[in-house]
């Protein structure tokens, strides 16, 4: 008879330091969790992406379709994500969309949309693989941009803000300056770690995989 496995297991023990890590992240960049009115956390898609990065896990769009009424008007967009992991191997997958009918959506540019359906079908894909690293770090398992409250109203979440120089992610102002002193451009935390994966990242102090 199978005895029944030690909870104190070497996946256990990751686990629960991916969520400390996490923690001290969110710490350094508060920007990165959305409070809502009842007081619970969620973390937005680049803490998200943290948490993937430690399991060496990476979120790919493989499609993005126009939604349209019977009378061809643009009702908004639908996109679909799949995770890899270091192999190239498909870990998971997660779909959205982003409707126009959506409170604060409705006069929002067609980009902005298209951008917010990708984001979240990346946080899907990504919260069925790690939503119990976030209930670990103490926060809920499902990625703010899901929350209408929290994804509404484009304008009032962009401003002051600065779009990335190689994407349509939207950049605080404490990051654009420090990145346009440093590159030379402004960039999202993505870009950064693609276009410079040897610079050092000291506030998030994950630079490998856990073993």
């Amino acid at each position: 008879m199978a005895s029944i496995a030690n909870p104190d297991t070497k996946a256990d023990k990751r686990a629960h330091r991916v969520a400390k890590q996490l923690r001290r992240f969110l710490a350094a960049h508060t920007d990165q969790k959305w409070q809502n009115a009842e007081g619970q956390e969620f973390g937005r898609i680049e803490a998200w992406q943290f948490a993937a990065n430690c399991y060496e896990l990476s979120p790919i769009i493989r499609d993005t379709k126009t939604l349209f009424d019977a009378n061809q008007q643009e009702l908004g967009f639908h996109a679909y994500a799949y995770v890899v992991d270091a192999e190239g191997q498909t870990r998971g997958s997660g779909e959205a969309i982003c409707l126009r009918s959506e409170p604060g959506w409705s006069d929002a540019p067609s980009h902005q949309l298209l951008s917010m359906s990708q984001t979240r079908a990346c946080g899907k894909a990504l919260r069925n693989k790690l939503a119990f690293i976030f209930v670990l770090a103490g926060l809920q398992g499902t990625p703010a941009e899901e929350m209408t409250s929290a994804a509404a109203e484009p304008t009032q979440r962009n401003k002051g803000q600065v779009q990335c120089s190689q994407c349509s992610n939207q950049v605080y102002p404490k990051r654009a300056t420090k990145t346009k002193q440093q590159y030379g451009r402004v960039l999202c935390i993505t870009c950064e770690k693609a276009a410079y994966p040897e610079q050092e990242q000291p506030a998030q102090e994950v630079k490998q995989p856990f073993p």
